[in-house]
């Protein structure tokens, strides 16, 4: 993994080195590379590593760090991609290249992402890069038009023509060539007995068209060995060209001697319309592949209606604007994510989210574009369109997941590099140690031509992209989004899951169980309580608010507010400081517990204190949420050590855990800290996923080696996530570990299977 930062402050070498040695001696960094020039630095890490760490680094050695993340990303359709050989081939020219940030390579659907800094390298030279390195190339904007019916069905039909063409012409000469074996007699014009000359002639001529058809076997092939990257072409291309060029020998041969020699034409044949048969049945696979991106991508309507007063206007999806009103009809799908202005209806969300129930919709619940309006007629205010849709982000993770190489890969990748070659060199001594112990040239020749074509490496290149697709489409289809390869393979290893409490386990809809004031009078403890909660972004702020509110308490003027999140607030009124929050906050500002008894310690509880006294207190109780605890149960069978994460007091927490079953509590935790109970974790030696919904989660969530996140969670808790649940169900987390596990014994039997073929 590579992250580029702009490094402020640097003068000289020594600045530079200074910098280095900074970033260099954080555990997780392996390589750091900085050029002066440009202020910029690349840090490279074997695994997934904290940008704050790198940036508090370079700050602590005296200079400034900022994460670039304006890179530019692009798509590029690539040309001539037969082999894993080929993948690793472009991958490590366009990684080498200064500003390149990623280059992945899928060998399915021919696609190379990558994503660059356009300060120091353009796309025509990404372009260039790619061309010089022996391919053709066509940009796109997005993966989208490769998914189309016509695209996929055009490249079909070419290749079932150019297959036919080849079996036709082979199964004609096979015949001519080896009729007599079979007991047929030819025509004495083309007896090899009687007219060996126009025997071999026409065999000369029926070759051409299955040479034709396989034509970008020799181009592509000839081009790589001369490029000194051989692929699988370049095999193909030796091994038939051998036998053809021998035949061309033998044809020399006849015309000088007027007697029969032995003739491989059809051998070539057979193997070139033998491998175009496997690119014809490779094509139909990587079509069913691509099936999950192409159901989702129909899942958008290409048209709606807009409503401009009392006008109906139908418009195209893509011109749509935020705040635009659209008019939804019962049976037709959601154009894209909107809020209903008017109208209620149920709609069908199984298609996005995989919960086959419709769920019902009022006025000012949102619905999601692809979904399909069930019943009543609604309007509804767009409010995300174009990629910012539900639906184009689900598309974008899948194609990401598609896209990504799992570690199990790069075993096929590294012996493919080398087999191609190996091979070529295999065949060769093959030749010449059947021609020292005296073989004759023929038998020789035919032995290092088997070698070159029964040793093709497709099937390794294959074993893994093909069920990292199947997989995540799989998965997408019953709303579990993997978001790279990497996540399929880490999250079958998992043997530690911690769960985040508030709004993961439980409701996250808290209220007030009761109120204890002290040393005060109880609507001047709710009115200080509640005037101070009003502007509190904390879960528990909105219960107590809720519970003024139909309390009709009195709210008053505070000053001095301030907020220290996750621990409580600090305020001021007539003249006193008062604290409101958790026990160690009141604490840390010399508030006395002494002899303070409480009821209740299994709820959470908010204190209120002043000038080093308790004045009240209110506890709050959370609900557990529905399969909740089944899903626990479920992860324990599993042999995974389950764990609980809150910033909640101990005893609150304890509650959820012990009705879940949960044996491990981290309670009192701060939000800055939880990806620290994470670290320790890992250095125990576990394989830790952490599932999270908030803000205060998403460093944990990073942290971990699976972070799972539902999709009613934070913008920032799903970007930091690996793994989202769509259909926001627990039991989900299970199901999601395995579909990993399936999909890794899947990639594992196809490469035992392809090793083996080898």
């Amino acid at each position: 993994m590579k992250k580029r930062f702009n490094v402020e402050g640097m003068t000289c070498a020594g600045c530079v080195q200074t910098v280095k040695n900074a970033v260099e001696k954080l555990p997780e960094v392996s390589s750091v590379n900085i050029n002066l020039n440009n202020k910029k630095m690349d840090v490279f890490s074997e695994d997934n590593f904290l940008v704050d760490n790198i940036i508090s680094a370079v700050k602590e050695a005296g200079y400034n760090a900022s994460l670039i993340t304006d890179l530019k990303e692009i798509s590029l359709k690539i040309k001539g991609i037969t082999c894993s050989n080929c993948v690793k081939t472009i991958e490590s020219k366009l990684s080498k290249a200064d500003g390149i940030d990623t280059v992945r390579v899928n060998i399915v659907n021919n696609l190379a992402f990558v994503r660059f800094d356009e300060e120091i390298i353009s796309i025509n030279e990404i372009k260039a890069l790619v061309v010089n390195a022996g391919y053709d190339i066509e940009s796109i904007d997005d993966y989208k038009s490769i998914y189309q019916d016509d695209v996929l069905k055009t490249v079909e039909k070419t290749k079932r023509i150019k297959l036919l063409v080849s079996l036709i012409f082979t199964a004609i000469l096979l015949i001519i060539a080896m009729g007599e074996m079979l007991g047929l007699t030819l025509p004495n014009i083309i007896n090899p007995d009687v007219n060996p000359l126009n025997f071999a002639i026409l065999q000369l001529i029926l070759i051409i068209p299955p040479v034709i058809s396989g034509i970008n076997f020799y181009t592509k092939g000839f081009l790589m060995l001369w490029k000194k990257t051989p692929n699988m072409d370049s095999l193909i291309a030796i091994g038939t060209s051998a036998a053809i060029i021998y035949s061309i020998y033998a044809i020399v041969q006849i015309i000088i001697t007027n007697e029969m020699q032995h003739l491989y034409f059809e051998t070539a044949a057979t193997i070139i319309t033998l491998i175009l048969l496997g690119k014809y049945l490779e094509n139909l696979a990587k079509g069913k592949s691509s099936s999950a991106i192409k159901e989702l991508l129909n899942l958008t309507p290409d048209k709606a209606i807009l409503v401009d007063g009392e006008t109906e206007k139908e418009i195209l999806v893509e011109e749509i604007k935020l705040g635009d009103k659209l008019l939804v009809k019962p049976g037709s799908k959601v154009p894209i994510d909107g809020k209903i202005i008017k109208g209620t209806t149920s709609v069908d969300e199984s298609m996005i989210t995989g919960e086959s129930l419709p769920v019902n919709k009022d006025l000012n619940n949102m619905v999601i574009g692809g979904s399909i309006n069930n019943s009543g007629v609604i309007v509804i205010e767009a409010k995300r369109v174009g990629d910012d849709t539900t639906l184009a982000k689900i598309v974008k993770l899948v194609e990401e997941a598609e896209m990504s190489k799992a570690p199990i890969a790069k075993l096929a990748d590294i012996i493919s590099g080398y087999f191609v070659p190996a091979i070529i060199v295999i065949a060769i001594i093959s030749s010449l140690i059947w021609l020292l112990v005296g073989e004759s040239l023929i038998f020789s020749l035919t032995i290092g031509i088997t070698v070159l074509v029964i040793a093709c490496p497709c099937a390794l290149g294959l074993a893994t992209p093909t069920s990292i697709i199947v997989g995540t489409g799989l998965a997408a289809r019953n709303g579990i989004l993997f978001k790279n390869g990497e996540t399929i393979e880490n999250a079958h290893k998992i043997n530690a899951i911690v769960f985040d409490k508030t709004g993961t386990l439980t409701e996250n809809k808290p209220k007030v169980d009761n109120v204890y004031p002290l040393k005060i009078e109880k609507d001047k403890f709710l009115s200080l309580v509640g005037s101070a909660e009003k502007n509190s972004n904390h879960p528990l702020a909105s219960a107590i608010i809720k519970y003024s509110e139909n309390h009709k308490v009195k709210f008053f003027n505070l000053s001095d507010i301030s907020e220290t999140p996750g621990k409580g607030i600090r305020f001021k009124y007539n003249k006193t400081i008062y604290f409101l929050g958790s026990k160690k906050y009141l604490k840390q500002n010399n508030i006395i517990f002494k002899n303070l008894k409480i009821d209740n310690l299994n709820k959470s509880v908010i204190y209120l204190g002043a000038r080093t006294k308790v004045l009240g207190y209110i506890t709050i109780m959370d609900s557990v949420k529905k399969n909740a605890k089944q899903m626990v149960k479920q992860i324990n069978k599993l042999g995974i050590e389950t764990h609980i994460l809150s910033g909640d007091n101990y005893e609150a927490t304890a509650m959820v855990a012990e009705s879940l079953n949960i044996k491990n509590i981290h309670a009192n935790v701060l939000p800055e800290d939880k990806y620290k109970e994470i670290k320790n974790l890992q250095k125990l030696g576990y394989r830790v996923a952490m599932v999270g919904d908030g803000i205060n989660d998403s460093i944990a969530l990073k942290q971990a080696d699976i972070g799972i996140s539902l999709s009613s969670s934070t913008d920032v808790a799903i970007t930091s996530a690996d793994i989202v649940l769509m259909k926001n169900d627990l039991m989900d987390i299970e199901k999601s570990l395995e579909m990993s596990r399936k999909i890794i014994r899947n990639i594992k039997q196809n490469l035992f299977w392809a090793f083996g073929y080898n």
